[in-house]
């Protein structure tokens, strides 16, 4: 049965079928069975968000917290950017060479294809993020991101913590 037929069967005004007219407690079911087989057209997401706009599936947007990250899987190193009231920013790969496990591998000319390379660049991911955390802690951060992955600020100070980091990792002797 066609959307024009439905309207038809329920208004009573299609000849040969009978009018659901006066019939208080079945007309609403027939609505709302007729929304549901409508199809993709009226979805639940459509549905939820009808005449809002887009800001009503964003709550970050609305409530003023928190930053948009490009793979934040990968790119997020400490916190959560949805949430974040105070994110923070670091220079991942400057930060990594200044641990000393990379600091042995290019004094030592470790094949970075070798067991050993593998080895010491999982110890030193380790460390800086066990540095990392701590020093965004101490500095009421609530997320650390890598620099460059912050598509969106959503308002927030963003504040670079490579220096601190690196200034940590340099002074850090290894295990």
């Amino acid at each position: 049965m066609s959307h024009k037929h439905s309207i038809q069967w329920l208004t009573g005004t299609r000849p040969g079928l009978p009018s659901l007219r006066g019939n208080l407690l079945l007309a609403p079911v027939l609505v709302l069975t007729l929304l549901l087989l409508s199809g993709p057209a009226m979805s639940q997401a459509s549905v939820r968000n009808a005449g809002m706009g887009a800001a009503a599936s964003d709550t970050s947007a609305l409530d003023g917290h928190g930053i948009k990250v490009r793979n934040a899987r990968k790119n997020v190193l400490f916190g959560n950017c949805k949430r974040s009231k105070t994110p923070s920013i670091v220079d991942y790969k400057k930060a990594l060479a200044a641990t000393p496990e990379a600091r042995k591998c290019r004094e030592d000319g470790i094949d970075k294809n070798s067991a050993e390379y593998a080895i010491l660049k999982q110890k030193a991911v380790k460390r800086l993020k066990k540095v990392l955390r701590s020093i965004a802690v101490e500095e009421g951060r609530d997320c650390v991101v890598k620099k460059g992955a912050i598509r969106s600020k959503g308002g927030a100070d963003v504040v670079d913590l490579t220096d601190k980091i690196v200034s940590a990792l340099e002074s850090a002797d290894l295990d």
